[in-house]
């Protein structure tokens, strides 16, 4: 699956991210680090708490340090908070 760099991992987020989610994924990223082209499929996502936003923008800025990129698929819910929160231009939607 991880033969080059053109092969992306994709990562799935469930309709409702809460809070004990969160921390769950920061973890998980942590592990993943070493990749250098991640999709985060945010296609289904409905809820989610503020804390996740923070770690779309923590897991950019990190995988992006390292040379890496992350792709974000999002959700009509999501790209529509995100857009009036004035961050839809950081995360190039």
């Amino acid at each position: 699956m991880w033969s080059n760099m053109n092969k992306a991992l994709i990562w799935k987020f469930p309709a409702n991210v809460d809070i004990s989610l969160v921390s769950r994924y920061l973890s998980v990223f942590n592990t993943m680090q070493n990749h250098h082209r991640i999709v985060f499929d945010m296609n289904d996502i409905e809820d989610i708490h503020s804390s996740f936003i923070g770690f779309l923008i923590f897991s950019k800025e990190k995988l992006k340090k390292s040379g890496g990129e992350i792709i974000f698929q999002m959700s009509p819910y999501l790209r529509n908070m995100l857009t009036r929160l004035g961050m839809a231009e950081y995360f190039a939607i």
